[in-house]
């Protein structure tokens, strides 16, 4: 304590007050804000992209304290990415037995061959994202996701349309709740609602397939989403991004859903089936409900009425 007190103060370690764990989940965070892309440039000209995980090896090189804090912290190593090359096996050993974070692109023949492994450490999964994903992808991944994940809490996966598809790719109709019982986050880009799906765990549900493209044939089954929302009642936050309806809905068809707990209710993309599903959603009255459709539908109507004068 005494030699504490008599060192200037910007010479103390303060982290040296910290306890290990608390300093590992402080590793951790700075890992998930070190930027993705972050590219290094030398004084002589040359530049090379640095991987986020690098941050990881840097920490294991200030101190003593911090290098045996990392290297002795599973957690610290918990965060995989399809497109590591050698450091893959390392942060596998070294992770043991922590649950795990995986993501990364799908672009690459490394990332695809690592799908096996999701597989194998499917109990140990914790949150999966996968980007860029096309349906050249899909024979290798729905093998996988017919197995159950009892841990898995984040599902985020992102579809790229790729030329001569006609539909969005779809994935298997039992994937709630059978594979995935406690699944907290589903966040779908590109890839089809799940129809028939019911969970009672999902809290936070976001479906973006709003924007069609070019010779990309799809529509919404009002209908279908309605009876899968009911039956979804934690749910706490809903982002629909909305496509015309596959068939207009008829009164004795009518589905409501109830959503007793939702917090925040975000529609986009095609402005009547966007009214379509706020019809038929039994909201609690603090919920925060924005309609981006019909907020840009009124404009649009606004503008072009100023325009006709």
């Amino acid at each position: 304590m005494t030699d504490t007190l008599s060192t200037p103060p910007e010479l103390h370690d303060w982290t040296s007050m910290l306890p290990s764990e608390l300093l590992a989940h402080i590793f951790v965070h700075l890992i998930a804000l070190h930027p993705r892309n972050r590219v290094q440039y030398h004084q002589h000209g040359w530049s090379r992209p640095v991987h986020r995980t690098s941050w990881v090896y840097s920490a294991t090189h200030v101190c003593r304290r911090w290098r045996s804090t990392a290297l002795n912290s599973p957690i610290v190593w918990s965060r995989l990415f399809l497109d590591m090359h050698s450091a893959w096996e390392i942060f596998v050993q070294r992770s043991e037995s922590a649950l795990l974070r995986v993501e990364g692109l799908c672009y690459s023949g490394l990332a695809v061959a690592r799908f096996p492994f999701l597989h194998e450490q499917r109990h140990r999964i914790r949150e999966l994202n996968l980007s860029d994903l096309t349906s050249t992808h899909l024979p290798s991944l729905i093998p996988i996701l017919v197995n159950p994940f009892p841990q898995l809490e984040v599902l985020s996966l992102q579809g790229r349309w790729a030329p001569g598809e006609a539909h969005l790719m779809r994935l298997p109709d039992k994937l709630l709740p059978d594979i995935l019982p406690d699944l907290r986050r589903l966040d779908l880009a590109g890839i089809d609602f799940v129809y028939g799906a019911s969970s009672l765990s999902l809290k936070e549900l976001y479906i973006r397939n709003s924007e069609v493209l070019p010779g990309l044939w799809h529509a919404t089954d009002v209908p279908a989403m309605l009876a899968a929302l009911s039956q979804m009642p934690a749910l706490r936050i809903l982002h629909l991004g909305l496509s015309p309806p596959l068939e207009p809905q008829s009164e004795g068809d009518d589905i409501n859903a109830s959503l007793s707990y939702l917090q925040e209710l975000d529609l986009s993309g095609d402005a009547p089936t966007c009214r379509q599903i706020r019809a038929h959603l039994a909201l609690p009255a603090t919920a925060r409900c924005t309609d981006h459709a019909s907020e840009l539908e009124a404009l649009v109507s606004t503008f072009q009425a100023h325009l006709s004068v």
